[in-house]
């Protein structure tokens, strides 16, 4: 017997208040009305999984991960796990929240002037919206080398933030391929040696990505517990 609930699909709408939210991207606006659009009414439930997400809005699977976390947390979207399906829900929050934008004076969409470089509008809010640099684009790349892992998406984040706090300069596109090329390379596509050698070129303020460089006398030797700590005391 199928149980799952059915409705008459003829898109998503995405009500103003919430398209010029700035806080939000275009993936998580689409999913929390996706969301909605199954379970507004009270009765439904929205089943689909990370990956049928993932190609209905042509993204990768870790982007879908963020924003279905990022949904959980602000509090507009409950989740319940039955055996191996997951089933999801707009809540009263999300409602309320939506009914509180529509009475927002100061959301505005801005079209760009004549002759503009920009040739799509420019949503702006109570914070202005920037347009999206080449060196955002790491979580796609990523995920053609490394799979689905949010472990190392994570940690270049941190890199990222790391290099500009250093005012490194930002990875051009090109670089940025290169860059998480080598890292792959480099860590011979096992996830946890890449995410050690983001941290040791954090740890020690290197500008590139290196193979982990062992230090012998730093190593701890396999030992039993009095000899563990009287290594540790040394």
């Amino acid at each position: 017997m199928n149980t799952k609930p059915t409705r008459t699909f003829r898109g998503v709408w995405i009500p103003a208040e919430l398209w010029v939210n700035s806080n939000l991207t275009a993936v998580e606006k689409i999913l929390i009305m996706d969301i909605h659009s199954f379970t507004k009414d009270g009765d439904g439930e929205f089943w689909k999984s990370n990956e049928t997400i993932a190609t209905d809005l042509v993204c990768s699977l870790s982007t879908v991960k963020r924003a279905v976390k990022k949904l959980f947390d602000m509090g507009w979207v409950e989740i319940e796990t039955r055996g191996k399906y997951r089933f999801m829900w707009s809540t009263a929050k999300f409602k309320m929240d939506l009914m509180v934008g529509q009475n927002e004076p100061d959301q505005v969409q801005n079209e760009p002037k004549p002759g503009s470089k920009w040739t799509t509008s420019n949503t702006k809010s109570n914070s202005e919206s920037k347009p999206k640099s080449n060196s955002d684009n790491y979580d796609e790349i990523i995920f053609e080398l490394f799979g689905d892992s949010d472990e190392v998406t994570q940690a270049w984040e941190v890199w990222e933030a790391d290099r500009k706090e250093r005012r490194i300069k930002k990875y051009t596109e090109r670089g940025l391929r290169l860059a998480i090329t080598e890292l792959f390379m480099l860590s011979a596509g096992n996830k946890m040696t890449a995410v050690e050698i983001i941290a040791q070129s954090i740890k020690h303020g290197y500008q590139g990505l290196f193979p982990i460089k062992s230090n012998a006398r730093n190593v701890r030797p396999n030992l039993d517990r009095e000899q563990a700590a009287q290594w540790a005391n040394k």
